[in-house]
């Protein structure tokens, strides 16, 4: 195994540039953050096919960047996968034919409006937690 699939596999775990068990495989810091780049391009897998429970033992999905063609999310940091559901992508659907949202948005930065909107109609502004007072109920 290469050092470069060491590597993806370790940011595939949750691992960071900066930890230990990135440094250990002793690449140069530049080709290290160029490997994260390039781990993050690709969607975030090693470019091996994602094990999936619901598909069968033995069987795997195809690892894509392409919203359309998902099946499963997986969101990272220390990886947290879940299943696209068709709300999602009905979701994202209607914000660009009806609401004339870019055709390209990244289906993250969806999410992050889509639950920035939400608090906010709400009373709540998403950038450290500030909650603003609603008549009547200040102390």
């Amino acid at each position: 195994m290469s050092k470069k699939d060491q590597a993806f596999a370790l940011f595939d775990q949750g691992k960071r540039p900066g930890d230990q068990e990135v440094k250990n495989l002793g690449l140069k810091p530049k080709t290290t953050y160029n490997y994260y780049q390039g781990w993050k391009k690709s969607g975030g897998t090693t470019g091996a096919e994602e094990k999936e429970g619901n598909q069968g033992k033995g069987q795997s999905l195809p690892a894509t960047s392409d919203i359309n063609t998902a099946q499963v999310i997986r969101f990272q940091s220390h990886v947290i996968t879940c299943p696209f559901t068709p709300i999602m992508a009905i979701a994202r659907q209607v914000a660009i034919e009806e609401w004339n949202w870019p055709s390209d948005i990244l289906f993250e930065d969806f999410i992050d409006t889509i639950l920035y909107r939400f608090f906010k109609d709400r009373g709540i502004t998403l950038q450290g937690y500030i909650a603003e007072d609603e008549q009547g109920n200040g102390d």
